[in-house]
């Protein structure tokens, strides 16, 4: 009999005890879930955050592939009207060289006819020094001779 109020003390304190260490337990758990709730509010805040941003992001790189495409166009156009441009060029050379060609031929031609005129030259001035020979010799037969090779064939 004695050992039963020291027992029942005994129980009591045990209980006592473990009352406490459950309640402290349980405020440790209340304030690890506060802990985790505030980190959940955190993370999806940065989450929403961070989806902002890609949502600006790919605002932004939309904005910057229709600037890109039009740059392209422009760069497309310039490049175009360079090609053009250069055929033009092209074109003009090409007349150039038709021209260059044709005054070949010319000058082609006015060779052989520089060279007819210094043949009909070089025959007249061998008549004319043959009716100089002839006058101082008398004989006119040379100058009837010359007078026969001017006449046209």
């Amino acid at each position: 009999m004695t050992d039963e109020p020291l027992l029942a003390v005994l129980a009591a304190a045990v209980v006592g005890l473990l009352l406490w260490s459950l309640t402290s337990l349980g405020a440790r758990i209340s304030e690890n879930g506060d802990r985790i709730t505030r980190l959940e509010v955190k993370v999806d805040a940065r989450f929403a955050t961070v989806d902002e941003r890609f949502d600006e992001i790919e605002v932004h790189l939309a904005g910057m592939e229709v600037r890109l495409a039009a740059f392209e166009e422009k760069v497309d156009a310039r490049f175009a009207a360079v090609d053009a441009r250069l055929a033009a060029v092209d074109e003009r050379f090409a007349a150039v060289d038709e021209r260059f060609d044709e005054m070949e031929v010319r000058f082609d031609e006015m060779d052989a006819e520089i060279d007819e005129i210094s043949e009909n030259m070089a025959a007249v001035l061998a008549i004319l020094r043959a009716g100089d020979n002839a006058a101082a010799d008398g004989s006119e037969s040379v100058v009837a001779a010359s007078s026969e090779s001017d006449q046209p064939n």
